[in-house]
């Protein structure tokens, strides 16, 4: 959400200035689309490994790679490179971290500031706000969202990826 409401209000400011309409063409939406499709095969604490041709049904190579560099220049991603296609992409845990995985610790491998939104979203002057990285600000982030990072509390669903143990009853009976 941070990723989509800071790119769509500096591109907005910048077409009123320049004397163009504000109307929505579908690549506004491009880096938050892109973090969501990299967000969703996020496993564990580990990079991402993002093929951008994989992605080309999304938008033009040039594009995945325009978006791709602005979640970097905006520190909602670091990137490691790009080798044959395949981007080796972290993701700031302010913006999407897997249960089980330390924010902490994926903030520290990149100093990746702390990212807020606004209350009044897109209508606030600064709708994003960038708290640079500070060890102490995110043991706070922790303690606070401690129930959302223990991986033990997702649900399983008795997926047996996810172990058997729940606090809602089996669906399936046994086999035996």
């Amino acid at each position: 959400m941070a990723a989509d409401l800071l790119y769509r209000s500096r591109l907005y400011a910048e077409r009123r200035q320049s004397g163009r309409r504000l109307r929505r063409r579908e690549s506004d939406h491009l880096p938050g689309h892109l973090l969501r499709l990299i967000a969703a095969r996020m496993t564990g604490d580990a990079a991402v490994l993002f093929r951008l041709d994989g992605a080309r049904d999304e938008a033009p190579p040039d594009q995945l790679r325009a978006g791709l560099a602005w979640l970097h220049d905006h520190q909602f991603i670091a990137l490691e490179g790009t080798v044959d296609a395949i981007a080796r992409v972290w993701v700031n845990p302010a913006v999407a971290v897997r249960g089980g995985a330390d924010p902490r610790t994926a903030a520290a491998r990149h100093h990746f500031p702390y990212i807020s939104v606004a209350d009044t979203g897109m209508a606030a002057e600064e709708p994003v706000t960038f708290h640079p990285y500070h060890p102490d600000l995110w043991e706070v982030v922790y303690e606070g969202n401690q129930e959302t990072f223990d991986q033990s509390t997702f649900l399983d669903w008795q997926c047996p990826r996810h172990g058997q143990s729940s606090v809602y009853p089996r669906l399936v009976p046994d086999r035996e």
